[in-house]
């Protein structure tokens, strides 16, 4: 059984999440990628990939902001970025929560500009809108409005119940239990751009004699420099969009 992830593999709002984590971090209400500066934009989405919980992007925006001055091709370590997110006091959840709240203040505000920042991949959205929406199942730290808005704006109204989100705080892990307790496959096939999720999700569900979680890297998504090699040395398949998209048509 396939899932899908869904920022950096279907849809790519990086540029949406820059200014929503702006507004988080300044208590702003920008609506353009224009009213931020373009070293912070640059940081921020160069760093992007370090990111797990979507709360901590706030984090992450508060350290661009904190460096505006320097090289705006900075990449910071692993190491050093999560000595940065373990010195935030406020809990993953509370972040989590302002980040979607001011994320909802901003569609209230100006839904146009909140969708213009905003698109699908556009082959891997092709190919999507012809497998029946009854079967494409979303795990995301994405809210669940969210995802809904913007696939009913692009053409392709997907299913509520088979969108397993982070609304409140929900973490993978635990949306992925609640996947399998729905469908009891004998196992399941995930795509993400995020290596730190399949990392723990293959430490969580996976043991040295049982393979319940397959795991592909989407080389498209919001990756690091050296993800791609990293995945394969721990057993990952790394898609291009075009390997999925073959891959896709075997599945559906």
């Amino acid at each position: 059984m396939l899932i899908f992830d869904f920022d950096g593999v279907i849809i790519n709002s990086i540029d949406e999440i820059t200014v929503t984590a702006h507004n988080v971090a300044t208590g702003r209400l920008d609506t353009t990628l224009s009213a931020l500066s373009s070293n912070v934009i640059r940081l921020f989405q160069r760093n992007r990939f370090h990111v797990q919980g979507i709360g901590d992007v706030i984090t992450l925006m508060k350290w661009c902001k904190d460096n505006d001055s320097g090289n705006p091709d900075y990449i910071t370590s692993p190491e050093a970025y999560e000595l940065l997110r373990k010195s935030v006091e406020t809990p993953l959840a509370e972040r989590t929560r302002q980040f979607f709240a001011t994320r909802k203040l901003f569609v209230d505000y100006d839904r146009e500009r909140w969708l213009a920042l905003n698109a699908p991949f556009p082959k891997i959205w092709d190919k999507l809108k012809r497998i029946p929406v009854e079967q494409i199942i979303i795990l995301t730290t994405k809210n669940r409005e969210a995802v809904l808005q913007l696939c009913k704006f692009f053409g392709y109204e997907l299913l509520a119940n088979n969108i397993y989100s982070g609304d409140d705080g929900v973490l993978k892990t635990e949306n992925l239990n609640a996947i399998h307790a729905r469908f009891n496959a004998g196992s399941y096939v995930f795509i993400d751009d995020s290596l730190s999720n399949l990392k723990e999700l293959d430490g969580h569900f996976n043991t040295p004699d049982s393979k319940f979680l397959s795991l592909i890297l989407a080389a498209w998504g919001y990756i690091g420099p050296d993800d791609s090699g990293k995945a394969v040395a721990l057993g990952y398949d790394v898609y291009s969009q075009e390997d999925f998209i073959t891959y896709l048509k075997q599945v559906f």
